[in-house]
C-alpha cells in the first residue's frame, strides 16, 4: 500500500508539471512539448485555428504593450528629471550640513570656555540669591506686623490671615529667638483682633450665606473651636434664612412663578449654600481630643435639626401660598411654578441627602392637586346651588305664565340643567389633568401618594360631589322649603338622567383621563343606585305636593259649605271642574318627560257610565233599609265592612313609578282619599247627599283616563258615596239618569269650551310669534336704521304706549326680561322727579306771576338770557371750569342738537366723521341727510386714531360755500357710548389742532360728562380745549349737553355750549325762529330746579347709585366671564362693551338669551356704520337696580358658557 501510495503520488506530481507546461502565461511554459501536444492531439485545421488565435493574441498583447509605454513615457522623463534634481540638492545640502557641524563644533568649544570662565561666579550668585531669600523672609517678618495692621484697618482679612498662616510655621520655630518673639506677640495681638472681627461679623444678621462661609473658613484658620463655630454658624444662617422668609410673606401682589423663582434665588440657595460650607468645614476634618466620630455626629445632627426647622418655615409658608393662589387664576401657571420648585428640590437632593427633597417637592405638589380638588369641589357645589337656585327661581317666575306650564319647556330647563351640570364637571376634571401632563419633572403615579390622589380625584371629587347632588336635591323634599313641585320634578328627572347615563358618561371619562384602574373603587352602581332612589324619593315628593294642593282646594270645598242647607243640584260643583284641570294640566306635563306606563285592560263606557247609577241604586235600597236591620244583621254588617277594610286596603303614599299613569295615580289617590275623610266629617240634607252623587259621578266619567286601575277610582268614589249615605239626615238619592244627563251637560259645555280656548290659544300664540319677530327684528342692524321713520314706529309701537320702551315682551319695567339695553333713568330714580318738578313748578309760577307771565310767550330763538345764565353757573360748578352764559344754546334733547348741527353748519354735501363703533341713535339721525357721506375711524384705548382721522380729513377735505364748516367729527370723547374710553388729554389737544388745521367741526356727544365715579373732579370736556385766548382760535368745538340721563328724559331739556360765530349762527337759524325757544316753559322750570338745589341733589343722589351699579356690573363680569372675552370697565358713563372672541355673533346670542335665559343687551353691530363688531354687546346699568343688573349679568354670563358649549356640540 505505501508502494501504491508513493507511485500514484509521483504520477500526480508528473501531471502537474505537465499541465504547468502548457500554460503559456505561466513561468513554467515549455514551447517545444506545447508544439508536440498541439501536433499529436489536433487535427491540421485545429492547428491553423490555434495558430491564428496565438497570433491574434500575441499582436493584441504587442499593441498593449506599446499603448503602455506611450502613456507613462512622460511620467519616465519626469521622474528621471526629479531624481537628477535630487541628487544635485542632497550635494548642496551635504556641504551645507558640513559647514553647520564645523560651526556647532566652534561652538561647543567656546560654551566649555566660557563656562570654565564663569564656574567661580555661578557658586558666588548661588550664594547671593539664597542670601537675598533670606533677606527677603526676614523683611516680610519684620513688617509682618505693620502689613496685618494695615489689612485689618482695611477689612481685608482673609488677605491678612493668609499672610499670618504663611508666617505662622516660620514663627513657630524660632518663637525662642528674642528678634521673633517680638515679631510673634504683635502678629497674636493682631490676629486676636481679627479674630473678634470675624465673630463680630459671623453673628451679624443680613450676611449672605457666601460671606458666612469666607467668615467660618478664616475662623477656622485662626484655630477657632469647630464645635463653637459650628453653633455660631446656623445660628447665623438661621437669623438670615428668618429674614427670607419674612421677605417671601410680603410678597403677596406677585404670582406664583415670581413668588417660587425669588424663594429658589433667596431662600433655597442660601440653605444650599449653608448645608455645602458647614458640611466642608465640619465634616470629617476636626478632632476634639480624638473624638472624631462623636464631634462629626453632633454636627451633622445639629444640621439636621437646622435644615428640617427651616424647611418645615418655608413649606409652611408654601402651603399657605398655595392655598391663596389655588383657583385665583390658571391652574397652569401655579403648576408651572410647583414643577420649577420641585426640581430645584430634587437638585439638593443630591447636596443634602439626609433630608429627602424629593419627597418634600412630592408631597407639596400633591397637596397642591389635593387643594385644587378641594377647591374644585366646592366651586361644583356652590354652581349646583346656583343652577337649582336659576331653576327654582324660573319655575317660581313663571308659574303663572305659559313658560313652564308644557311639558317641552320643562324638559329643555331639565336639559340645560343636566347638561350645564356634566360640562360643567367634565371642565373640572380636563382642569385637573395638567398634572400629567408628560413634560413636567415628576409623575404623580410614580408614588402611593401620588396615586392616591390621582384616585382621590374620582373617589373625593367626582363621586363625592355626585353624593353630595343627590343629597341636595332631596334636601329640597323639607317640609319647612316652599318650593314650586315642579322644582321636585325637575330634579327627580335630573337625578334619573344621571343614573341612566350622566354617572357612567362622567366615571368613564374620569377613568380614561388619569388612566384609573377602578376595579377597587366604588362602582357606578352604587352612585347609579343613589342617583335612583333620590329621583325615586323626588317624584314621591311631587305627588305628595300635589296631591296636597288638590287635596286642599276639595277640603276647602267640602268644609265651607252648608250642607245642610243645599239645593237640589242641577251641576257639578266648580272645584270638580278645577280638579280635573288641575290633573290634566299635570298630564300634560308629565306627558313629555314620563312614559305612558302599564294600565290594566279599560272597560267598556257603557259599563263605565252605569257603574255609579248601580252603586247609587244599591246604597238607595240600603239606606233605605237601614232602621229595619235586627242587631245580628247590624253586626254581621258591621263585621263585613271590617273584613272590607282589610281585604280592600289601598296604600295611599305608596312610591310611584317613573310614569305618567303611575304619578298621576299617586296624586289621585291622595286628592280623593283627603275628600273622602272630609266627607266623613260632615253631616249632609238629602240635596247635599245628592250634590255628593252628583261631584263624584262626574269624577268618575273624567278620571277614569288617568289611571292605572279603573277599580281603584271605583273603590274610593264608593267609600266617598258610602261614608255620605251614612252621614246624611234623609239619604234619599237621584236618579241615575238625571244624574247622567247633569254629567253629560257638564262635559258637553266643557267640549264647547275647549274648543274656544284653542281656538282663542292659536291667536294668542300667533300674537306672541309675531310679537317675537318684531323683537328679533329690533336686533337686527338694518331694521334699526329705519325704525325711526314715523311708518316704522306706527307698526312697531301699540297705539296705547306710555313710554319709548314699551316693546312688548321686551319692556324694562316688566320683570319677566331683563333688559340691558336700556340707556335711560330707572323708576326708582324718576320717581323723586313728581315732587321736585311739583317744587319746582309752584316756585317758578310764582316768579311768573311777577313777571307779566313771559314764560308762557315765544322765548327767544336760542333761550332766555336769564335761564342760560342759570344753566351756565350749574355746569360751572358741576364741570369745574367757566361756562359763559353766552355760549349756552337751549334744545330739547342732545338728538336735536345733532340736527340742529348737521341741518345747520354742515355742507349738504359734506363727510361726516365717525368712531368705528358710536351711538346708533347718531347714526340713524345722520342716515337721513343722505347727500352726506358717512366715514368710520378706528377707536384704540385712549379714544380715536387720530393718525387715521388726519389721513381721512386731509383726503376728504373741500372748500365748502353754502355752510360754515365742509365736514364734522361726531364722537363722545367722555366715557364713549358703547366703549366707555375716556379720551385722553393728549388727543383731546391733537383733536382741536387738526380741526383748526383743517378747519373741520368736532360735535361731542357730552351727556355724561357729570357721572363720573372715582373722583369729584369730573375730566375736562374736549369743548374747553378750544381756548379762546389762543390766536388761532375761531371756534371748532361744540359740546351737546342733556338733562335727560341725570334728571330726567321726558322733562326734553338740553343745551349746546356752542363757539360765539355758532351761537350767531344758530340764533340767526329760520329753523330757530319760526317758533321761539324749543322749550321756553321747561326751561324755566328746570332754572328753578337748579335755583333750589333740587338738581344738584338728584344728580348726586343719581351718581352715587350709577357707581354701584358700575361696580356691581363690573365685578360679576370680572367673577364670571370666561378670560376669552375682554370689557373695559368704565370710570364713568352708563355703559360696558363686551368683546367676545372673534367670529362669535352677538346678534345671534342676543336672541338665545332672550329665549332661554331672560335677558337681553344691545348686539355691537347695532353701534356700526358698516355692521361690523358682530363679536361686541353693550350692556346698560342706568335703568336697573344693583341687584338685577347682578341677576341679569349672571344670567349673560351663563348663556354665554352655554351657548358657547352648545355650538361646540354641533
Amino acid at each position: 500500500m505505501l508502494l501504491k501510495s508513493t507511485w500514484e503520488y509521483k504520477m500526480t506530481e508528473r501531471n502537474v508539471t505537465n499541465v504547468d507546461a502548457f500554460d503559456m502565461d505561466g513561468n513554467t511554459f515549455d514551447s517545444e512539448l506545447y508544439l508536440q501536444k498541439i501536433l499529436k492531439d489536433c487535427t491540421l485545421k485545429q492547428v491553423m485555428d490555434t495558430e491564428a488565435v496565438i497570433v491574434k493574441d500575441t499582436q493584441t498583447l504587442h499593441s498593449d504593450m506599446q499603448t503602455l509605454v506611450y502613456e507613462n513615457y512622460n511620467k519616465f522623463i519626469s521622474a528621471t528629471d526629479t531624481i537628477r534634481k535630487m541628487k544635485t540638492d542632497f550635494k548642496k545640502m551635504e556641504t551645507e550640513m558640513n559647514l553647520l557641524v564645523s560651526k556647532m563644533t566652534s561652538i561647543t568649544e567656546f560654551s566649555g570656555e566660557i563656562t570654565g570662565t564663569l564656574q567661580g561666579t555661578r557658586q558666588h550668585l548661588c550664594k547671593l540669591a539664597e542670601k537675598h531669600s533670606l533677606l527677603q523672609k526676614l523683611q516680610f517678618l519684620s513688617s509682618l506686623p505693620t502689613t496685618l495692621k494695615s489689612l485689618t484697618d482695611e477689612g481685608n482679612y482673609k488677605k491678612a490671615v493668609n499672610d499670618y498662616i504663611q508666617a505662622q510655621k516660620v514663627l513657630d520655630q524660632y518663637r525662642s529667638h528674642p528678634s521673633f518673639q517680638g515679631i510673634q506677640k504683635d502678629c497674636l495681638n493682631i490676629m486676636d483682633e481679627v479674630k473678634e472681627k470675624l465673630k463680630t461679623d459671623f453673628q451679624m444678621t443680613g450676611l449672605t450665606a457666601k460671606s458666612l462661609a469666607e467668615t467660618g473658613d478664616l475662623l477656622l484658620l485662626l484655630d477657632e473651636k469647630p464645635s463653637d463655630l459650628a453653633k455660631i454658624l446656623l445660628q447665623s444662617a438661621s437669623r438670615r434664612l428668618h429674614e427670607q422668609i419674612v421677605m417671601l410673606q410680603d410678597q403677596t401682589e406677585r404670582d406664583m412663578i415670581e413668588f417660587v423663582d425669588m424663594s429658589i434665588a433667596g431662600f433655597l440657595n442660601d440653605l444650599t449654600l449653608v448645608i455645602n460650607s458647614y458640611s466642608g468645614m465640619f465634616f470629617g476634618k476636626y478632632a476634639i481630643e480624638n473624638e472624631i466620630y462623636q464631634f462629626e455626629d453632633a454636627v451633622r445632627e445639629d444640621l439636621n435639626e437646622f435644615v428640617t426647622k427651616n424647611v418645615d418655615k418655608y413649606l409652611a409658608l408654601v402651603h399657605d401660598r398655595i392655598d391663596i393662589d389655588t383657583g385665583r387664576g390658571d391652574s397652569s401657571m401655579l403648576l408651572k411654578a410647583l414643577d420649577k420648585l420641585n426640581m430645584r428640590l430634587v437638585a439638593m437632593k443630591c447636596t443634602y441627602c439626609e433630608v429627602d427633597m424629593a419627597k418634600i417637592g412630592m408631597d407639596i405638589i400633591i397637596n397642591s392637586a389635593k387643594q385644587l380638588c378641594n377647591y374644585h369641589l366646592k366651586s361644583l357645589r356652590e354652581y349646583l346651588a346656583d343652577s337649582i337656585s336659576t331653576v327654582r327661581l324660573s319655575l317660581t317666575t313663571g308659574k303663572n305664565d305659559n313658560i313652564l306650564t308644557s311639558g317641552m319647556n320643562l324638559n329643555e330647563v331639565i336639559m340645560n340643567f343636566y347638561v350645564s351640570l356634566v360640562e360643567k364637571v367634565k371642565g373640572v376634571l380636563q382642569d385637573l389633568t395638567i398634572f400629567l401632563q408628560p413634560d413636567l419633572s415628576f409623575n404623580l403615579k410614580s408614588t402611593t401618594k401620588g396615586s392616591a390622589c390621582i384616585e382621590g380625584v374620582r373617589e373625593h371629587l367626582l363621586v363625592g360631589f355626585l353624593k353630595h347632588t343627590a343629597l341636595m336635591m332631596t334636601s329640597f323634599i323639607d317640609a319647612s322649603q316652599t318650593c314650586p313641585p315642579n322644582l321636585h320634578l325637575v330634579l327627580s328627572k335630573t337625578c334619573l338622567e344621571f343614573d341612566k347615563n350622566g354617572v357612567h358618561v362622567l366615571l368613564s371619562l374620569v377613568d380614561e383621563l388619569y388612566g384609573i384602574d377602578s376595579a377597587t373603587l366604588t362602582h357606578e352602581t352604587f352612585i347609579c343606585t343613589e342617583m335612583r332612589e333620590s329621583a325615586q324619593i323626588l317624584l314621591d315628593s311631587y305627588v305628595r305636593l300635589q296631591g296636597l294642593h288638590i287635596s286642599q282646594m276639595l277640603r276647602k270645598s267640602v268644609e265651607t259649605r252648608d250642607w245642610l242647607n243645599c239645593l237640589e243640584p242641577r251641576t257639578v260643583r266648580a272645584v270638580m271642574k278645577r280638579v280635573v284641570e288641575e290633573l290634566s294640566s299635570i298630564e300634560q306635563v308629565l306627558g313629555d318627560l314620563y312614559e305612558v306606563g302599564t294600565k290594566t285592560s279599560a272597560s267598556s263606557d257603557s259599563s263605565r257610565k252605569t257603574h255609579l247609577s248601580n252603586l247609587t241604586t244599591s246604597k238607595q235600597q240600603f239606606r233605605s233599609n237601614w232602621s229595619n236591620y235586627t242587631p245580628s244583621q247590624l253586626e254581621s254588617s258591621f263585621v263585613s265592612n271590617i273584613h272590607r277594610l282589610f281585604s280592600e286596603r289601598i296604600e295611599i303614599f305608596s312610591s310611584v313609578e317613573f310614569s305618567k299613569v303611575s304619578i298621576v295615580t299617586g296624586i289621585i289617590k291622595i286628592s280623593l282619599k283627603t275628600l273622602l275623610e272630609c266627607v266623613r266629617l260632615r253631616t249632609f240634607s238629602k240635596f247635599g247627599l245628592q250634590q255628593v252623587q252628583v261631584d263624584a259621578h262626574y269624577l268618575q266619567m273624567n278620571l277614569w283616563r288617568f289611571v292605572s286601575d279603573e277599580n281603584l277610582i271605583y273603590f274610593l268614589l264608593d267609600e266617598i258615596l258610602s261614608s255620605a249615605v251614612h252621614r246624611c239626615l234623609e239619604p234619599n238619592l237621584m236618579e241615575p239618569n238625571a244624574v247622567e244627563i247633569i254629567c253629560e251637560r257638564v262635559n258637553r259645555s266643557e267640549s264647547v269650551q275647549n274648543d274656544f280656548l284653542q281656538i282663542i290659544t292659536f291667536f294668542v300664540e300667533f300674537f306672541l310669534k309675531f310679537s317675537l319677530y318684531i323683537q328679533q327684528s329690533l336686533l337686527d342692524q338694518q331694521h334699526l336704521k329705519n325704525i325711526m321713520s314715523h311708518e316704522d314706529y306706527s307698526k312697531l309701537y301699540p297705539k296705547k304706549s306710555y313710554h319709548l320702551f314699551d316693546f312688548g315682551l321686551l319692556n324694562p319695567y316688566d320683570d319677566k326680561v331683563i333688559n340691558l339695553s336700556v340707556g335711560a333713568p330707572g323708576p326708582d330714580l324718576l320717581e323723586k322727579c313728581c315732587e321736585m318738578f311739583t317744587e319746582a313748578t309752584k316756585h317758578r309760577m310764582k316768579l311768573e306771576l311777577e313777571s307779566n307771565s313771559l314764560l308762557f310767550q315765544y322765548g327767544p330763538a336760542i333761550g332766555r338770557w336769564d335761564i342760560r345764565d342759570t344753566f351756565a353757573h350749574y355746569l360751572s360748578s358741576e364741570y369745574k371750569g367757566k361756562v359763559h352764559g353766552e355760549s349756552i344754546v337751549i334744545t330739547t334733547g342732545a338728538t336735536q342738537g345733532l340736527h340742529l348741527i348737521l341741518s345747520t353748519l354742515i355742507d349738504f354735501s359734506g363727510v361726516i366723521f365717525v368712531d368705528e363703533v358710536t351711538y346708533m341713535i347718531a347714526l340713524s339721525a345722520m342716515s337721513q341727510f343722505t347727500s352726506m357721506k358717512v366715514v368710520p375711524v378706528p377707536l384704540t384705548k385712549d379714544g380715536v386714531d387720530i393718525k387715521v382721522l388726519r389721513k381721512l380729513t386731509t383726503e376728504y377735505k373741500f372748500q365748502s360755500k353754502t355752510k360754515m364748516f365742509w365736514g364734522m367729527y361726531y364722537t363722545i370723547p367722555t366715557y364713549h357710548n358703547p366703549t366707555g374710553i375716556l379720551f385722553t388729554e393728549e388727543l383731546c389737544q391733537q383733536l382741536v389742532e387738526l380741526s383748526r388745521e383743517n378747519d373741520f367741526l368736532i360735535a361731542c356727544d357730552d351727556v355724561y360728562n357729570v357721572l363720573s365715579y372715582d373722583s369729584n373732579t369730573p375730566p375736562k370736556r374736549l369743548f374747553a380745549y378750544d381756548n379762546r385766548k389762543d390766536a388761532d382760535y375761531k371756534g371748532h368745538v361744540i359740546s351737546n349737553g342733556s338733562f335727560s340721563k341725570t334728571l330726567s328724559p321726558g322733562a326734553r331739556i338740553a343745551w349746546m355750549e356752542c363757539p360765539p360765530r355758532v351761537v350767531k349762527v344758530f340764533d340767526e337759524s329760520g329753523i330757530m325762529r319760526s317758533g321761539g325757544a324749543t322749550n321756553n316753559y321747561t326751561s324755566g322750570v328746570m332754572a328753578s330746579l337748579i335755583e333750589l338745589g333740587l338738581a344738584k341733589k338728584h344728580l348726586d343722589f343719581s351718581r352715587e347709585k350709577y357707581k354701584e351699579r358700575m361696580e356691581v356690573a363690573c365685578k360679576v363680569l370680572r367673577e364670571n366671564l370666561p378670560a376669552s372675552c375682554e370689557f373695559l370697565e368704565p370710570k364713568g358713563g352708563y355703559f360696558i362693551f363686551i368683546r367676545f372672541p372673534e367670529g362669535f355673533q352677538s346678534t345671534d346670542f342676543n336672541n338665545y338669551c332672550y329665549e332661554n335665559f331672560g335677558v337681553v343687551a344691545m348686539p355691537g353691530e347695532s353701534f356700526s356704520v358698516d355692521g361690523s363688531s358682530k363679536n361686541c354687546m353693550r350692556v346698560t346699568i342706568g335703568f336697573h337696580s344693583k341687584e338685577n343688573i347682578a341677576i341679569g349679568l349672571k344670567k349673560l354670563c351663563e348663556a354665554y358658557s352655554a351657548y358657547v358649549g352648545s355650538a361646540a356640540q354641533k
